[in-house]
């Protein structure tokens, strides 16, 4: 029976796993990376550490399999979206990986707001203008590093890097590329009204490919490097974001999926590019003529562990001392706090914000702090304003394309049973927790074995990543969260021009 690797490219770090047909995870390894901050609004990678924490993950994951790799018959690569370097004519680096943190175009996209660019791009993109699409990174290294601009022979994605670095061959995909900013929604192909607004062509970019399809194999020195065999067939895959959606069960359109990693996104399938009038939503391709629709938040996991590096002292040493994870010791505090955090609200934005109104500007406050407040209250207020975000994203895309029959749920926060009934209060509906809630690398390794045909449906994913955990709503929390909810939203409105 042939083997699947498959590997997670995330935003802090890169997840392997090796999968059997019947989807069992036979080994696996996580292997971290750092983002740099040098600038306000600056958030940069180097690509080769990347590269080489795949290499060690896929290393790692072998040699802990006790397999014969010689049974590993395809690999298959997801990544984060909204990733960009530049490289050269030598295909080497030249600039950093710039990951959807980094804002620093976002003056740039405020001016192509007032001169009337936004519905055109949206309309024809699925992406509502923000400074995390390659399309404004670029024009921004256009206009404030020309020196650096002219260096670059072709921009990519880290995730096509990586692939180039494995097989030899460079080219994009079109789910990942579809969160770029620079792809045709519609044709999947990429528009060359935007290339002209970024100031390139499309020889500048690689190829833009399907996700299915695959290059035959790996480079003889990664097969020394990893232990994978050379005529391993590399998949190319879909994004993180697809496969997230997919691992977690969400197989049907009328399923929805809420992501709380460093992030956060809500997303439904749909049959055909979906956009809202409004703007207030996304619409990405996934594959196999499958797009997603939903939103995503800028600020999940990323603001607790803002407080735990800068304010968790205690946790940090009660956790070493224990053995117990930090941020559990985190919401351990917050669990002795009330709904509403006795009159404290957080709005979340120390990383600007995406969905639903795509304000890069707006950041964090704390409002209506007092002298009773403590610790403990300030990180519930947190989770409550990453949750009242979330249902602020939920709203829209509800609106747009119907109630969802059923609420998944996935990544990180699912470890936290009070996260997840702060979000099954807010929303006052019922999560399903599945069996593996960080799904992306078995969404990844499914996506393999069905484009290999041993797979016949994604249907199969229900069986083998089942709900283990439902959570529901108290009612009366759920209808003071409401309350809670439209203060915060009044809040938001109040504060949104003042960080214009």
């Amino acid at each position: 029976m042939g083997l699947v690797l498959a590997v997670d490219i995330g935003t802090g770090s890169c997840r392997s796993a090796l999968y059997n047909q019947k989807l069992q995870c036979l080994s696996n390894e996580i292997v971290e990376y750092t983002t740099r901050y040098p600038q306000p609004d600056w958030a940069e990678q180097d690509p080769e550490v990347i590269y080489l924490s795949v290499l060690r993950a896929i290393e790692r994951t072998i040699s802990k399999g006790d397999q014969d790799p010689k049974k590993i018959i395809a690999l298959t690569l997801d990544c984060s979206i909204h990733t960009l370097l530049g490289l050269d004519k030598n295909l080497l680096p030249v600039t950093p990986n710039l990951t959807w943190e980094d804002s620093r175009a976002r003056h740039l996209v405020e001016t192509w707001k007032r001169q009337g660019f936004g519905s055109e791009i949206y309309m024809l993109t699925g992406c509502p203008l923000h400074p995390m699409y390659a399309s404004a990174k670029i024009a921004w290294w256009r206009e404030h590093q020309p020196d650096l601009f002219r260096r670059i022979t072709t921009f990519v994605s880290v995730k096509a890097f990586v692939i180039q670095r494995l097989t030899g061959t460079l080219l994009e995909d079109q789910a990942t590329v579809s969160g770029s900013g620079l792809l045709n929604i519609d044709k999947l192909d990429w528009e060359d009204s935007v290339l002209s607004l970024a100031g390139i062509s499309r020889n500048q970019l690689p190829p833009v490919v399907d996700p299915t399809l695959s290059i035959e194999s790996i480079r003889p020195e990664i097969s020394r490097q990893t232990g994978l065999p050379v005529s391993t067939r590399v998949i190319i895959g879909s994004s993180d974001a697809a496969m997230s959606s997919l691992g977690s069960g969400t197989v049907d359109s009328d399923k929805m999926t809420v992501m709380i990693g460093t992030s956060g996104a809500v997303r439904r399938l749909v049959g055909c590019p979906t956009m809202d009038p409004k703007q207030r939503t996304f619409c990405y391709y996934m594959g196999n003529q499958l797009w997603l629709a939903g939103g995503a938040i800028n600020n999940g996991g990323i603001t607790l562990r803002w407080f735990r590096d800068n304010f968790g002292e205690r946790a940090r040493a009660e956790a070493q001392k224990t053995g117990a994870s930090v941020y559990k010791i985190l919401c351990d505090y917050a669990q002795k706090v009330p709904a509403g955090s006795d009159g404290l609200l957080f709005l979340p934005f120390l990383a600007g914000e995406r969905s639903p109104h795509w304000n890069s500007s707006i950041r964090g406050t704390l409002f209506g702090l007092s002298l009773h407040h403590t610790q403990a209250h300030v990180i519930r207020a947190l989770l409550e304003g990453i949750c009242y975000r979330v249902y602020s994203v939920i709203q829209p895309l509800e609106e747009l394309i119907g109630t969802s029959a059923e609420i998944r749920v996935t990544g990180g926060f699912t470890r936290s049973p009070l996260w997840l009934q702060i979000l099954s209060d807010v929303l006052g509906r019922e999560l399903m927790v599945a069996a593996e809630p960080e799904g992306s690398v078995l969404g990844a390794a499914a996506f393999a074995y069905h484009n290999l045909g041993m797979i016949d449906s994604f249907q199969y994913l229900l069986e083998k990543n089942p709900i283990v955990k439902k959570v529901g709503p108290v009612t009366n929390t759920h209808k003071f969260y409401q309350i809670q909810f439209n203060k915060y939203m009044h809040l938001y409105w109040k504060f949104e021009k003042e960080f214009a």
